[in-house]
């Protein structure tokens, strides 16, 4: 039988947080720890350790799993994003034990919490046990598949629409077929194209092009789309994150367990159901930067799935190719990788339309 690190809500040592001022009853956190620890059968998760004799005890997983369902049930998917939360949520814990040593700032925190208590008991906070059990299974009814593709799963293939780029355009043709995944189809790649060169008229490439001298632009004059600008633009209207390293280190392993660590957290994003796109090289090294949207990977046949605004395709790297490609050999474009909306969640953006069509 597994053996489990014991978890006592009264301690206040490890964190001086009391359990029954923090969750009230009647929140759904309150339903949520009492539902596992009472209700669900969780012994599947014994079958998983064998440390019943030998072995140091194991984190026991209805604390673990009541971190999980609470995250997803607030929307954060990503294990990543998952432990930031809770370091934010551990540090508002030490600010609030350092208010209690602030009596004005304790006793404002009390009379709420004595307000949130009587609005409970008046019914003016509702969490019915049933509803509250519905919740948390249809929670782990939408977890359980990720939870398997992390570990099981090799294959991934996201259904990323393809767009062909215009002249120069590969960058907003790239964020055009991202946007089209994400259920954004009110703006093609000349409205993205137009809202960047407006989003930061004062980049030294856009200035020297003096594409935007005129109302009708001469897309043939489009500077390129920069990695940094291209993370500031799509950051003003959802979560983006940008992952890369600024060199290489000279040393092959370590090298390598770069390669290897950012790779995973690419695949993370795409077993979450969220594409990335990637600068790489053209063709090879020396030729000029290109983005491309990663949609996949498969580990058996290792090789990565991708969509390529020029020639407007899908296409298939091996994995070989595709690091090859992707670590360009300047400052911060090592193994660079942008993702827009990386919490996946619903997107509503409003952009200007580019009315003058004569490209």
């Amino acid at each position: 039988m597994a053996r489990y690190k014991d978890y006592n809500y009264d301690q206040m040592k490890m964190l001086p947080v009391s359990y029954e001022k923090q969750i009230l009853p009647g929140s759904f956190e309150y339903s949520l720890s009492y539902l596992i620890d009472n209700e669900l059968d969780i012994s599947a998760f014994d079958q998983q350790y064998q440390n019943d004799s030998t072995g140091r005890p194991a984190y026991d997983p209805k604390p673990l799993l009541k971190i999980i369902i609470l995250a997803y049930s607030k929307g954060i998917t990503i294990s990543r994003q998952i432990d930031r939360a809770v370091r934010r949520m551990l540090q508002r814990h030490r600010e609030q034990d350092t208010a209690e040593q602030q009596p004005d700032i304790y006793e404002r925190e009390q009379e709420q919490i004595k307000k949130l208590r009587a609005a409970s008991a008046e019914g003016n906070v509702i969490s019915k046990k049933g509803e509250s059990l519905k919740q948390v299974f249809l929670i782990i009814l939408l977890i359980f598949p990720v939870l398997v593709n992390a570990t099981a799963d090799e294959v991934v293939k996201l259904d990323v629409p393809v767009v062909k780029q215009g002249r120069a355009l590969c960058g907003p043709a790239t964020i055009e077929m991202v946007f089209r995944y994400w259920g954004i189809t009110d703006y093609d790649q000349y409205d993205i194209a137009y809202n960047i060169l407006l989003f930061n008229p004062n980049v030294k490439r856009v200035k020297k092009s003096k594409i935007l001298q005129s109302k009708a632009i001469n897309w043939k004059l489009y500077p390129g789309t920069g990695t940094s600008t291209m993370r500031d633009f799509l950051k003003q209207l959802s979560t983006t994150n940008n992952h890369k390293f600024k060199s290489i280190s000279t040393d092959y392993k370590y090298a390598e367990k770069q390669k290897k660590r950012i790779w995973g957290i690419v695949k993370e994003y795409l077993s979450n159901g969220i594409p990335v796109i990637v600068h790489q090289y053209w063709k090879g090294k020396g030729t000029r930067g290109h983005y491309r949207v990663v949609t996949g990977f498969n580990e058996k046949k290792k090789v990565v799935y991708l969509n390529d605004a020029n020639p407007g395709k899908k296409l298939t790297q091996s994995y070989r190719e595709f690091f090859k490609l992707w670590n360009v050999d300047e400052p911060w474009l090592h193994y660079n990788a942008i993702v827009f909306n990386a919490n996946g969640d619903e997107v509503n953006i409003n952009l200007k339309k580019y009315e003058y069509r004569k490209y």
